[in-house]
């Protein structure tokens, strides 16, 4: 439709945000695109620097995936910047079959458990101190109710100590780490009226699992749900 169009891009790691900016803007040859990279998006939102209307796309079940109240005022941050024709897709993974999520985080290769114990290795060297041996903890899986959550918990199994911090951790000690929380649409619904956005639409994949929701500020939102 040669659409004239500003497409700003969020990333935690400015290398990866430089390499696909110089990616895309070979993709602005062939549609009628402005591109830009940011390591923040606060100031970019509140800013007039893009015009309404603008569309906010958060697809890796990022925002909302979390306990309802912390859930809410996250992204209420936004819809607080939002104007009447801004819009938010938003994905959210919503199954709740157990055996399905059992299967998706303790995969035969064993990729989350490996993914959170290096992490645990990389904090030694952020810290300069050995704190973490593997040996020393256990990893697993672990259900939440209410909400309905899986997580993963690392648990001590002797007593460690975290010189830098000043911190004992005594055996048995279990820290909670990657909550992934499986809200049902009507479940959403409640959160987004609560930070201020209206849900105009929904869509589910053909699994019915992961959904798209379009939300926006005031009269109408739109909000991806599973």
């Amino acid at each position: 439709m040669r659409k004239p169009i500003q497409y700003l891009a969020l990333d935690l790691s400015r290398t990866s945000l430089e390499e696909n900016m110089r990616e895309s803007a070979i993709d602005t040859n062939t549609f009628d695109a402005s591109v830009y990279g940011a390591l923040s998006m606060t100031t970019w939102i509140g800013s007039a620097i893009f015009p309404a209307p603008r569309w906010f796309c958060s697809l890796g079940s990022i925002l909302g995936n979390d306990w309802h109240t912390s859930a809410v005022a996250c992204i209420r941050g936004f819809s607080a910047l939002m104007g009447p024709q801004d819009r938010m897709l938003l994905g959210m993974d919503s199954c709740k079959d157990k055996s399905t999520l059992w299967r998706s985080y303790h995969d035969n290769q064993g990729l989350f458990v490996s993914f959170i114990r290096n992490g645990l290795e990389h904090s030694n060297r952020v810290m300069g101190h050995e704190w973490y041996h593997a040996e020393d903890w256990t990893v697993a899986g672990l259900w939440n109710a209410n909400p309905f959550m899986h997580q993963f918990a690392i648990t001590a199994t002797t007593n460690v100590t975290c010189e830098p911090l000043k911190v004992e951790l005594p055996k048995g000690t279990q820290i909670d780490c990657y909550e992934a929380f499986k809200y049902a649409p009507h479940e959403m619904r409640l959160m987004f009226e609560e930070s201020g956005l209206e849900q105009i639409d929904i869509w589910g994949s053909l699994s019915t699992r992961i959904g798209e929701c379009c939300q926006r500020v005031s009269t109408i939102a739109l909000i991806v749900l599973s």
